[in-house]
Protein backbone atom coordinates (compact mmCIF):
# COMPACT_ATOMS: atom_id res chain seq x y z
CA UNK A 1 0.00 0.00 0.00
CA UNK A 2 2.64 2.46 1.38
CA UNK A 3 4.86 1.87 -2.28
CA UNK A 4 1.61 2.31 -4.41
CA UNK A 5 1.09 5.67 -2.75
CA UNK A 6 4.71 6.28 -3.47
CA UNK A 7 4.62 5.70 -6.58
CA UNK A 8 1.05 7.45 -7.31
CA UNK A 9 3.05 10.86 -5.21
CA UNK A 10 6.20 10.55 -7.14
CA UNK A 11 3.79 10.34 -11.02
CA UNK A 12 2.10 13.24 -9.63
CA UNK A 13 5.27 15.61 -8.43
CA UNK A 14 6.66 14.72 -11.85
CA UNK A 15 3.18 16.00 -13.48
CA UNK A 16 2.75 19.20 -11.26
CA UNK A 17 6.39 20.30 -11.77
CA UNK A 18 6.73 19.58 -15.22
CA UNK A 19 3.39 21.21 -16.08
CA UNK A 20 4.08 24.35 -14.22
CA UNK A 21 7.66 24.72 -15.43
CA UNK A 22 5.91 24.32 -18.77
CA UNK A 23 2.75 27.20 -17.62
CA UNK A 24 2.68 30.30 -19.37
CA UNK A 25 0.52 32.23 -17.31
CA UNK A 26 2.20 33.70 -13.42
CA UNK A 27 -1.76 32.09 -11.98
CA UNK A 28 -1.12 29.01 -13.16
CA UNK A 29 2.18 28.30 -12.39
CA UNK A 30 1.54 29.53 -8.61
CA UNK A 31 -1.15 27.03 -9.00
CA UNK A 32 1.43 24.37 -9.98
CA UNK A 33 4.25 25.20 -7.98
CA UNK A 34 1.91 24.68 -4.63
CA UNK A 35 0.97 21.18 -6.39
CA UNK A 36 4.52 20.14 -6.20
CA UNK A 37 5.49 21.53 -2.72
CA UNK A 38 2.52 19.18 -1.51
CA UNK A 39 3.29 16.56 -3.03
CA UNK A 40 6.83 16.64 -2.65
CA UNK A 41 6.19 17.34 0.95
CA UNK A 42 3.81 14.09 1.06
CA UNK A 43 6.60 12.06 -0.88
CA UNK A 44 9.71 12.77 1.60
CA UNK A 45 6.71 12.20 4.71
CA UNK A 46 5.70 8.48 2.87
CA UNK A 47 9.89 7.82 2.45
CA UNK A 48 10.70 8.41 5.78
CA UNK A 49 7.47 6.42 7.42
CA UNK A 50 8.90 3.70 4.42
CA UNK A 51 12.72 3.91 6.59
CA UNK A 52 11.50 3.82 9.71
CA UNK A 53 9.02 0.87 8.98
CA UNK A 54 11.64 -1.05 7.00
CA UNK A 55 14.45 -0.31 9.31
CA UNK A 56 17.28 -2.67 8.45
CA UNK A 57 16.11 -3.72 5.08
CA UNK A 58 18.22 -1.81 2.20
CA UNK A 59 18.35 1.12 4.83
CA UNK A 60 21.35 2.29 2.65
CA UNK A 61 19.57 2.82 -0.74
CA UNK A 62 16.38 4.75 1.20
CA UNK A 63 18.41 7.44 2.65
CA UNK A 64 19.97 7.86 -0.49
CA UNK A 65 17.10 7.88 -1.99
CA UNK A 66 15.30 10.53 0.22
CA UNK A 67 19.07 12.81 -0.45
CA UNK A 68 17.69 12.60 -3.87
CA UNK A 69 14.21 13.48 -3.59
CA UNK A 70 15.52 16.21 -1.75
CA UNK A 71 18.01 18.07 -4.27
CA UNK A 72 15.21 17.62 -6.62
CA UNK A 73 12.94 19.12 -4.25
CA UNK A 74 15.60 21.98 -4.53
CA UNK A 75 15.99 21.68 -7.96
CA UNK A 76 12.53 22.30 -8.89
CA UNK A 77 12.30 25.51 -6.18
CA UNK A 78 15.34 26.64 -8.31
CA UNK A 79 13.28 26.14 -11.30
CA UNK A 80 9.99 27.95 -10.74
CA UNK A 81 11.82 30.62 -8.58
CA UNK A 82 13.31 31.49 -12.26
CA UNK A 83 10.22 30.59 -13.92
CA UNK A 84 7.85 33.51 -11.89
CA UNK A 85 10.86 36.00 -11.64
CA UNK A 86 11.97 35.69 -15.55
CA UNK A 87 10.84 33.43 -18.32
CA UNK A 88 13.27 30.35 -16.80
CA UNK A 89 15.77 28.75 -17.60
CA UNK A 90 15.72 25.74 -19.39
CA UNK A 91 18.94 24.16 -18.06
CA UNK A 92 17.70 24.03 -14.67
CA UNK A 93 13.97 22.61 -15.72
CA UNK A 94 15.94 19.62 -17.94
CA UNK A 95 17.92 19.19 -14.83
CA UNK A 96 14.46 19.53 -12.77
CA UNK A 97 13.02 16.50 -15.34
CA UNK A 98 16.00 14.32 -15.58
CA UNK A 99 16.07 14.31 -11.46
CA UNK A 100 11.99 13.28 -11.86
CA UNK A 101 12.83 10.38 -13.94
CA UNK A 102 15.48 9.68 -11.75
CA UNK A 103 12.96 9.99 -8.74
CA UNK A 104 10.85 7.69 -10.36
CA UNK A 105 12.76 4.87 -11.53
CA UNK A 106 14.19 4.57 -8.16
CA UNK A 107 10.22 4.48 -6.93
CA UNK A 108 9.85 1.89 -9.01
CA UNK A 109 12.76 0.01 -8.28
CA UNK A 110 12.45 -0.03 -4.47
CA UNK A 111 8.74 -0.68 -4.42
Amino acid sequence: MLSDLIIFITVLAAVSSIAGTKAKMEKHVADWLGASRLSFFILLVAIIVRIIVEFPHLIIWQILWLILVTIVFCLMEIAFREKRETFGNPRHARLMTIGLILNFLIACLLA
